[in-house]
């Protein structure tokens, strides 16, 4: 690890650190420029990559990803990266993640082993003899790892349809230990059982939601609810006692998700009572990103102790708890065999942007090529 200060807005510093050599760019979101401005910190990230197309081989020969606060800015910074910038707009990503761990039992795990260097990652190659074959024969040659997508010229595809025909640059999507470990030497068929039907339908109905602690990412978190519920489920909103974020909530419209707003503090064990009074699905606690990260993941760690105890009489029937951590070392405090997942922002953050940095100079994930 090589370290020079300077600044990433000048041509001449970029130059002489090699900007134009790298396998690979990222450009960090400054979080605290100006105040913790969003749009000052994207403006950051704008003239760096201004910078970039004047150094000879940068956003050319290299990949470069740029994080940045405001998703709206994502199509103007792609066309300043010309075809070389991979833009992740991570608030909006950690908001997405947030809500999918609080559907499913688990999911925090399961992201952070893909994300990490250690076990499967995900994988891009290439393999010539699968051209002009279904991406359905691809499935069952594979060996060592699962297919699951294939990136051609219009872009990656998740599950594309079996009989989609593979071309003779077309590259398979994999999840596997490593990008040498899998190999088309199977010999699968895919066999179905006589007696086999099908799981049962389940049958949907509206969800109810308990949300303590304030977060600015709460508004698109509650958006992405909304996308997935049915109409007449509610979301119980416990932000303590801050009449300008809770004005700033109740602005909000959704074509599903009705808002309720608990008063007190969610640190408090006589607040949290009052929230019992209805069934929840689960109790998602979020982290106040724009305050001390310290104070901020107390605040999370008391409120899923007191949750904890309140939810223990109920069994069986105790709703999960679903927590945003700013600080890794903050979660070891909290793990135990409750069943609660954990989404660390920071760490996820860090472990996505490398991931995302690798995706063309040796895979999504893994050592490189």
């Amino acid at each position: 690890v090589v370290v020079r200060q300077a600044s990433p807005s000048s041509v001449h510093d970029l130059k002489k650190v090699g900007a134009g050599r790298a396998k690979s760019i990222i450009i960090i979101n400054e979080e605290n420029a100006d105040d913790g401005d969003e749009a000052a910190s994207d403006l950051e990230a704008i003239k760096a990559l201004l910078a970039l197309r004047r150094v000879n081989g940068a956003l050319v020969k290299n990949h470069a990803v740029v994080e940045i606060a405001d998703s709206e800015k994502r199509a103007v910074i792609e066309q300043l990266g010309a075809g070389g910038v991979e833009v992740v707009a991570m608030a909006e990503t950690l908001s997405r993640m947030m809500v999918q761990t609080a559907r499913q039992n688990g999911l925090a795990a399961v992201y952070r082993d893909l994300l990490t260097y250690e076990g499967s990652e995900f994988y891009f190659k290439n393999f010539p003899e699968l051209t002009g074959k279904p991406f359905g024969d691809a499935q069952w040659k594979m060996k060592d790892a699962v297919v699951c997508g294939v990136r051609n010229a219009s872009g990656t595809i998740l599950n594309p349809p079996d009989d989609l025909v593979l071309g003779d640059k077309d590259e398979l999507l994999v999840i596997a230990e490593d990008d040498d470990s899998f190999s088309l030497t199977a010999s699968h068929t895919p066999e179905i059982p006589s007696d086999f039907r099908g799981a049962d339908p389940v049958q949907r109905k509206p969800e109810r939601m308990l949300v303590c602690g304030k977060s600015p990412k709460l508004a698109d978190m509650l958006n992405e609810f909304d996308n997935y519920v049915l109409p007449g489920s509610e979301a119980w909103l416990m932000p303590g006692e801050d009449d300008e974020f809770v004005a700033g909530l109740k602005g909000l419209g959704f074509k599903n998700l009705k808002l309720k707003f608990v008063p007190g503090d969610p640190t408090s064990p006589e607040a949290l009572k009052t929230a019992l009074a209805a069934e929840f699905a689960v109790a998602m606690v979020v982290a106040d990103s724009e305050a001390d990260a310290e104070e901020a993941d107390a605040k999370t760690v008391i409120t899923v102790l007191l949750l904890r105890d309140l939810f223990k009489p109920l069994g069986d029937k105790k709703p999960r708890i679903i927590s945003e951590i700013l600080d890794p070392r903050t979660k070891d405090l909290l793990e135990t065999d409750y069943g609660a997942d954990f989404v660390v922002s920071a760490e996820m953050t860090s472990m996505l942007l490398a991931q995302v940095s690798e995706v063309d100079v040796g895979g999504v994930g893994g050592e490189q090529a």
